[in-house]
């Protein structure tokens, strides 16, 4: 899609429930193109090593003695120290204000300006030539509320951005940004298409619907509906699996705590593990492009190191079992036709209903044909998420998914979407 006059550097940030990312970008003076890019930006890894990586874990460690850490090293320290470790703190803007339930007092605005002063230290070290950061976009839930909104304003005012209400984007639009200017998909030029954007992150699930003009040199995206907000996405799925594996140890073993603090530990540590599987899980689909084996094994094994000792756990996930671990969630006895019932249980299927239904109109009182559903956030890397969605909508409906940046497309339309303002 071509822009109008290069206007210098643009600034996307995805401020995420489980990871963060920053792009850039700028027009070609040849092309009027956007090319937009994820910054790599460094961060301490473990005790010992620092590194550069595109996604920083949204979490912040606060040790007892010394300075608090943001990233891959705090997200280390769950498992030891989880009522000192703030981890998706963007589940809790809309209370930005108020202090987190942990033993240090710190509110979910104050560890948002943490994790963009980080991201904001990546960038100056890409462009350090630059004396004055320019204006950011900085994206939040469809679903979000005005405190959510304002708490993010203070949070990146607080870090000493250059933002306004306007330059707040929803994650939706942004991830139809990306889609839209996707080099190599040309054949996506389409003329009021309806287009249902779900979004599955760390903490939140989107689930919006859009009427989208694309051709060569624009992008019109109208909102039609969009699902109340909904605290659900991979840390209820961690969360889940965790759980399974808790009580698989408490079968073998027994109850291990003696305490809470060693409950919280070892809990935690559960979870580490399980989301270190489902992104084990991941990047084995993507590297072989199908799913693998039912029996394939997770090979990465919890490693228990809680204040007292404790029986060794080995225990191998195999991919079938995650995956019915998971199945409630994706509700596989709901169909497009079935009600929307807000008091069913958690599951992907209910807020998809519920933003269709919330898009009829006296003049077409049906539910209204998807043609695409665009897949977005770091879970629809999981097939089965991919699955259920075509099973669900059959196969008159594009079900699209670019897997490799399914956690980055936020933030790469982000900018997209500042160049063409």
């Amino acid at each position: 899609m071509q822009y109008n006059k290069p206007r210098g550097i643009y600034i996307g940030i995805d401020l995420g429930t489980t990871n963060s990312a920053i792009a850039y970008g700028g027009i070609s003076l040849r092309s009027y193109r956007c090319d937009a890019q994820i910054i790599d930006i460094p961060r301490k890894v473990d005790a010992y090593m620092s590194g550069n990586k595109s996604l920083l874990p949204s979490c912040q460690y606060f040790p007892v003695v010394g300075t608090p850490f943001v990233g891959d090293y705090a997200k280390t320290m769950l498992g030891k120290f989880p009522n000192r470790v703030a981890k998706s703190t963007k589940c809790y803007m809309d209370k930005g204000s108020e202090n987190l339930r942990m033993e240090v007092d710190c509110t979910p605005i104050q560890v948002s300006t943490s994790i963009l002063k980080h991201l904001k230290s990546g960038v100056g070290n890409r462009f350090n030539a630059l004396k004055a950061f320019p204006e950011v976009v900085i994206t939040v839930p469809a679903s979000f509320g005005e405190e959510g909104r304002d708490a993010t304003l203070t949070a990146a005012a607080d870090a000493k951005f250059i933002i306004t209400e306007e330059n707040l984007l929803e994650e939706p639009t942004a991830a139809l940004h990306y889609f839209c200017n996707r080099k190599h998909v040309p054949d996506f030029e389409f003329n009021n298409a309806k287009i249902l954007v779900f979004d599955l992150g760390g903490g939140t699930l989107d689930v919006s619907l859009h009427e989208v003009t694309k051709d060569e040199k624009s992008l019109t995206i109208n909102d039609i509906a969009k699902s109340p907000y909904k605290r659900f996405g991979g840390d209820q799925f961690d969360e889940k699996v965790a759980d399974a594996l808790l009580s698989e140890y408490v079968r073998k073993h027994g109850d291990p705590a003696k305490n809470l603090d060693e409950a919280d530990q070892l809990k935690s540590q559960f979870q580490f593990y399980a989301e270190s599987a489902k992104i084990q899980l991941g990047d084995q689909i993507n590297a072989i492009h199908h799913i693998p084996n039912p029996n394939y094994i997770i090979k990465r094994q919890p490693r228990l190191s809680t204040n007292t000792p404790l029986p060794t756990f080995n225990y191998d996930l195999t991919w079938n079992e995650y995956e019915n671990i998971i199945e409630p969630f994706l509700d596989k006895t709901l169909r497009l036709n079935d009600p929307h019932c807000p008091s069913r249980p958690d599951n992907i299927i209910d807020p998809i209903l519920k933003v269709l239904d919330d898009a009829k109109t006296d003049k077409c009182p049906g539910r209204p044909k998807v043609d695409i559903v665009l897949l977005n956030g770091g879970m629809t890397k999981l097939p089965v998420i991919e699955q259920r969605l075509k099973e669900l909508f059959g196969k008159g409906v594009i079900v699209y998914n670019d897997s490799d940046k399914a956690d980055k497309a936020v933030a790469l339309g982000a900018v997209y979407h500042q160049a063409s303002l």
